[in-house]
C-alpha cells in the first residue's frame, strides 16, 4: 500500500511531472495457486505510482481505481532500488520518481537455476525496467504482482511512458487528449492508449513475429471465444506439444503481453487474446 509520499527522487524529474518518494509495503500475498474470481478490467494502464497512491483513497478490496476508473493490469517504469529472493517469490522495490512500490514476481517451482540467476541478474538495483503486472490486495496493502519485469535499453522509453500516464489521465478526466505520436524504437508496450488495440487474423500474427509467437497468438484466438477466463500456458504447451518447448512458448506469452496482444484474467497465470 503506498502510505505516504514527499519531495525527492531527482532522476524522473522533468515532463510535468514532480518528483516525491512514496511506501510500499509487501505484506503477504495470495500464493500463485489461488484464483481470484469475478470480473476484471482487462485494459492495460500506463500508471505512476503517485496515481496508484492516490487511487487507493478510492478502492476497495475488489476493485483498483485510478481516474475514477476501475484497473487491474498495469504497466509502470521506474529504477529497481532493491530485489531480494524469497522462498516462492522475488521482491522488488521501484522508484519511478512520483514514488516507490514493492513488486512481488513469483517463481516457477519448474524453473531453472539458471534462469532465477539470469532474472536476479537482469533486475539488479540500479537497472531501469518496465514492469506488468496486476493489482493485488491483501491484508488491506496494495501490491503489484508482476507478471512481466523488462529492462529498459532505450532510455526514451522513460519519457514516452510519463506522456502515456499524461495522455490517459487526460483522457479519462476531460473526456479528450491528443495521443502522442510514435517514438522509433518503441513497442507497443510503450505507447499505451486508453483501451486496448484491436487485433484480429493476420494483422495480429504480423510479419514481425516468429513462428511460435505465431503460433501461440492463433491458438489464444481461437480459444477467446469460448473461455472467458482464458488459458494457460500449460493448455499452450499441451496444444503445441512437439513443435516447441514450454521455455519457448513462455518466452512467446511473455512478449506477447509486453505488446499488448494478450492480457491476464483471473490470475497473473490465465491470459486471453485482446482483440476481442
Amino acid at each position: 500500500m503506498m502510505d505516504s509520499y514527499n519531495a525527492g527522487a531527482s532522476q524522473f524529474a522533468g515532463g510535468g511531472f514532480m518528483p516525491s518518494q512514496g511506501q510500499a509495503d509487501g505484506g503477504g500475498l495470495n500464493s500463485p495457486a489461488q484464483k481470484r474470481a469475478g470480473s476484471q478490467t482487462s485494459t492495460l494502464r500506463a500508471v505512476t505510482i503517485k496515481q496508484l497512491f492516490d487511487g487507493a483513497q478510492n478502492s476497495s478490496d475488489d476493485i483498483h481505481m485510478v481516474d475514477n476508473q476501475e484497473i487491474q493490469n498495469v504497466t509502470l517504469v521506474g529504477k529497481l532500488l532493491s530485489c531480494d529472493e524469497l522462498s516462492t517469490q522475488l521482491k522488488l522495490r521501484l522508484d519511478d520518481g512520483t514514488g516507490t512500490a514493492e513488486v512481488c514476481h513469483w517463481i516457477d517451482a519448474d524453473q531453472e537455476p539458471e534462469q532465477l540467476a539470469q532474472k536476479k541478474a537482469d533486475w539488479r538495483p540500479g537497472v531501469y525496467a518496465r514492469v506488468h503486472g496486476n493489482m493485488r490486495n491483501f491484508e488491506n496493502k496494495r501490491t503489484i504482482v508482476a507478471f512481466s519485469i523488462r529492462p529498459i535499453v532505450d532510455f526514451n522509453e522513460l519519457t514516452y511512458h510519463l506522456l502515456s500516464c499524461m495522455f490517459q489521465h487526460a483522457y479519462f478526466t476531460t473526456g479528450s487528449a491528443t495521443a502522442p505520436a510514435p517514438m522509433g524504437g518503441l513497442g507497443p508496450s510503450a505507447q499505451m492508449a486508453p483501451t486496448m488495440p484491436q487485433y484480429g487474423g493476420d494483422q495480429a500474427g504480423g510479419a514481425n513475429m516468429t513462428p511460435v509467437q505465431r503460433a501461440v497468438i492463433g491458438i489464444f484466438q481461437k480459444a477467446d471465444s469460448t473461455s472467458s477466463q482464458g488459458i494457460t500456458t500449460g493448455d499452450l504447451a499441451n496444444a503445441l506439444a512437439g513443435q516447441f518447448s514450454a521455455q519457448e512458448i513462455q518466452n512467446a506469452v511473455t512478449h506477447l503481453v509486453e505488446e499488448g496482444h494478450v492480457y491476464t484474467t483471473i490470475d497473473e497465470f490465465h491470459f486471453r487474446f485482446s482483440g476481442s
